[in-house]
């Protein structure tokens, strides 16, 4: 099963869906095939879907049992206006929330109605999917920690948790890596990534930073982020925040993050209450043609960012004008902030 896009200037692209405070995005190659990773919380999938017309997703991937991972697809299924192919996703047994067990039933009663073709439980490290010169390759978790499943403990008794077990994607695009959607990995997942010589495998020009810029699960950040940010070396990090959560991204990841990579451009799909607790007046918009979720209330910064997959590698909002709006329109960037 394929998707077809209706909006030419979608195709090939990767998009990092302004969904509010959650993750998704959304990859389409030049045939229009469509692969989503994770699915955000509420509505904001199925008014990107609506938005663009998509009505066929070939794959879905869940990092992780985190409902604002995972919320969405719900709200998707219960649409009825789209046909996927297939749905990822680890087990988790720890994860006791109404959201996860309200997913799981709504995957069993979609593939009864046809709604889906299949779903599978299962993805760790070496799972990956070639689409016309897209591949997405799953490079965490591995399978030691998938044998030893969440709420048990690795080498070092250290507790594996929902997050440590998050799974880590590359989205690569004619040979070369594009992003890297880092999912909530926590320090475990990483120590066990790193384990198993993948530093080179990390390595990507975009990163989608874990836990929205929030604590690794520690409440040390500093180590957590020279660690991640020393193996991926990024040129562009996107925080996917939502206005009505405080903290995200905190102060502390923004500074490591000019500390050990200063010259990233930082880009957050909206606009965290710590940066402004006001809104800017007038029409501010977003800054890219995709759908964002903050664009119908302005509570945009870089909305939807877009990602050319071909050579070029063009990123929308575009840098000039991204860093324009948060220095005319932002009252305590921390981005600005943070630079020295």
């Amino acid at each position: 099963m394929v998707g077809r896009l209706l909006m030419p200037s979608l195709r090939n692209k990767l998009c990092i869906v302004d969904v509010g405070h959650g993750n998704c995005a959304v990859i389409t190659d030049r045939n229009g095939d469509v692969v989503v990773i994770d699915a955000g919380l509420r509505n904001g999938l199925l008014e990107f879907l609506r938005y663009h017309g998509l009505v066929l997703i070939r794959t879905v991937y869940l990092s992780h049992a985190d409902e604002d991972h995972i919320g969405g697809l719900i709200n998707v299924l219960a649409s009825g206006a789209v046909k996927i192919g297939r749905v990822v996703l680890n087990g988790d047994s720890s994860k006791g929330t109404k959201v996860w067990e309200d997913l799981l039933l709504a995957l069993r009663c979609a593939v009864r109605d046809g709604a889906i073709e299949r779903w599978d439980v299962g993805l760790t490290k070496g799972d990956r999917e070639d689409l016309a010169d897209v591949t997405v390759a799953v490079l965490a978790p591995s399978q030691y920690l998938a044998g030893k499943a969440v709420a048990g403990e690795d080498s070092q008794g250290r507790r594996i948790s929902s997050n440590t077990m998050s799974a880590v994607v590359r989205v690569d695009a004619g040979g070369r890596p594009v992003a890297l959607l880092a999912g909530d990995i926590d320090g475990v997942g990483l120590d066990d990534l790193l384990a198993d010589g993948e530093r080179e495998c990390l390595r990507a020009p975009i990163l989608v930073y874990p836990h929205h810029g929030g604590r690794p699960g520690t409440r040390e950040i500093s180590p957590f982020a020279e660690k991640l940010l020393g193996a991926i070396s990024p040129a562009l990090v996107v925080f996917s925040v939502g206005r009505q959560r405080k903290g995200y991204p905190r102060l502390e990841t923004v500074s490591a993050l000019r500390r050990f990579v200063p010259s990233a451009k930082i880009v957050c799909t909206q606009l965290s209450k710590d940066c402004s607790e006001r809104l800017p007046t007038g029409s501010t918009g977003h800054l890219s043609e995709a759908f964002a979720l903050g664009s119908a209330d302005g509570a945009c910064c870089g909305g939807t960012v877009l990602v050319a997959l071909d050579a070029g590698g063009a990123v929308e909002p575009e840098a000039s004008a991204h860093t324009e709006f948060v220095r005319s329109s932002v009252e305590t960037p921390m981005c600005l902030r943070c630079l020295r």
